[in-house]
């Protein structure tokens, strides 16, 4: 029988019952995600990397996760490039990178940030700020 069912981010799904991610098992995955800090640049793209690590959850088995990046003041298309896909931590992988080209412009406004999610995970940090600097003289005119 085969069934889907959604949880909460700080839940994971063990057996078709949802448990607290706190409760989860020496069996669930747990990463950490790095915050990135670049600066935009005048034009073209920077990249900012994030590394995605696993802290727990080490089963011999690969597992995979999906990340996508959400906006904060930041917007996609406009200050930085949407980026989603899957990780697969192997039993031999402990750290992927995620990078996100940031967009250069030569707009004086303030620091802005988003955010990249990683899914499917048993807890840890699975959340990662971008910070993208300004770079163009403050206060904007």
């Amino acid at each position: 029988m085969t069934f889907a069912r959604t949880v909460a981010a700080s839940s994971v799904l063990l057996l078709g019952a949802v448990v607290p991610a706190a409760h989860a098992g020496p069996e669930a995955l747990v990463l950490q995600v790095s915050d990135a800090t670049v600066y935009e640049g005048a034009a073209g793209t920077t990249l900012a990397s994030f590394q995605v690590r696993r802290v727990g959850g080490f089963t011999g088995k690969a597992q995979t996760v999906s990340f996508t990046t959400a906006d904060g003041d930041a917007t996609a298309g406009d200050d930085y490039v949407a980026t989603a896909g899957t990780l697969t931590f192997d039993k031999k992988t402990e750290v992927h990178t995620v990078t996100v080209a940031v967009n250069g412009d030569a707009a004086q406004e303030p620091d802005e940030y988003f955010l990249l999610l990683v899914g499917g995970t048993g807890g840890g940090d699975p959340e990662g700020r971008g910070r993208i600097l300004n770079d163009d003289g403050w206060p904007p005119s």
